[in-house]
């Protein structure tokens, strides 16, 4: 566990005194109400507490011991944090009844020198709390559909606003924690903390990719090649058009789309692929970067969206041309692996026209798969090749 030192270098924005600090610099509560706000955030100021986002947090029904209206709550709430009784830390909650996730404010202190944890304690395990509170909210909700995504893609090709404040597939921590409003005072550093943590830690669980510049995209697995086909399209629709007025870059991307084009006309079994979008993107991308004066532009989303999906996404096609492989494989075995089946249908006679229409590598598959008998037979006009089950009805 790290020092109280290191844990002050590391958490410089936990500007709280303890309450013998407090004491000896003689800075006390104003009124009775600010005592009673004190004592209602050390009760639950435990690790507990903050496991289960259940600290202290300024709502109407936490105030009604005070006797107050939330606007003088507020006021005293923030004169706590201004003099360092306490800090405002925000984090994010699931909502199970409405699978949504929403922001709420906690309010920490020092907890007693008697308990074997500290304030920092307390702050990584809200941090923990909203993770797991994004997890649970992506893990249970909905399928995405491209729609939305594809209203974000034309929004910032246009140079408006996103409503980044909201939960999607393009999420921004720092800018939702931003626009949420507690009244009370809050340090800026922290929310960039705790959205650069937040970050870090859904990219290292694979449940997000960061879009730079713009925030983390979070997609399940079955939502990735529908959203990188949807850039794609939106990539050859708008941006490369408004592209090829600019003759240098033009005639970067004309390269790369002869490229593209050869590939498709010229190979024989063409794999779907995600490379030459993502080659499209880097050559926007890195014409762009000649002017360092702002690193977003007209479709800088849709631009990085496919830079950074571009290996998983080339995973799946990859499993998906595997997957097809295979059902034409199961296809091919089926009548003569059946021992039902008449004697000529459990042979299968191909000529060397048709068995070059194969792909090598499933005609390969076939060849020595475990389940089928192969050989061939020169015949006066070609090669003829013969398959069939090593034991019919057994597979």
């Amino acid at each position: 566990m790290s020092t109280p030192t290191e844990q002050d270098s590391k958490y410089p924005f936990l500007k709280v005194r303890k309450d013998k600090d407090s004491i000896l610099m003689g800075i006390n509560p104003t009124n009775k109400h600010q005592h009673e706000m004190i004592k209602a955030v050390k009760t639950l100021n435990t690790v507990q507490h903050a496991m289960k986002g259940m600290l202290f947090s300024l709502n109407s029904s936490s105030i009604e011991p005070f006797q107050i209206d939330m606007k003088t709550a507020i006021s005293n709430f923030s004169s706590l944090v201004t003099n360092q009784f306490m800090v405002q830390v925000y984090a994010f909650e699931y909502d199970t009844h409405n699978k949504s996730l929403k922001v709420n404010n906690y309010f920490i202190n020092h907890p007693s020198e008697e308990k074997n944890y500290n304030i920092y304690n307390i702050f990584d395990e809200i941090l923990s709390f909203s993770y797991s509170s994004i997890k649970s909210w992506f893990d249970n909700r909905d399928k995405f559909t491209t729609e939305n995504f594809r209203k974000d893609l034309l929004l910032q090709f246009q140079q408006k606003n996103l409503d980044l404040k909201s939960i999607g597939v393009l999420i921004n921590p720092l800018k939702i924690f931003q626009e949420y409003k507690s009244g009370v005072p809050i340090s800026e550093e922290m929310l960039e903390a705790i959205s650069k943590e937040l970050g870090k830690r859904l990219v290292e669980m694979n449940l997000a990719k960061e879009i730079p510049d713009h925030g983390l995209i979070l997609l399940k697995p079955a939502e990735i090649l529908e959203h990188y086909e949807a850039a794609s399209e939106f990539l050859n629709e708008k941006i490369i058009p408004s592209a090829n007025a600019e003759p240098v870059q033009r005639s970067r991307l004309d390269k790369v789309s002869l490229e593209e084009k050869i590939y498709f006309s010229l190979e024989k079994y063409p794999i779907r692929t995600a490379k030459y979008s993502a080659m499209k993107a880097k050559e926007i991308k890195q014409y762009k970067s000649m002017n360092p004066k702002t690193s977003t532009y007209p479709g800088s989303l849709c631009v990085e969206t496919l830079i950074r999906l571009e290996d998983i996404s080339e995973d799946k096609y990859q499993l998906q041309w595997k997957e097809d492989c295979n059902k034409i494989k199961m296809d091919f075995k089926k009548n003569i692996t059946v021992a039902s089946n008449k004697w000529s249908k459990l042979i299968n006679f191909i000529s060397h026209s048709e068995a070059i229409e194969f792909h090598p590598e499933l005609w390969k598959e076939l060849i020595i798969d475990k389940d089928l008998l192969y050989t061939q037979w020169q015949m006066p006009k070609g090669t003829v090749h013969i398959f069939t089950g090593k034991e019919p009805g057994m597979i």
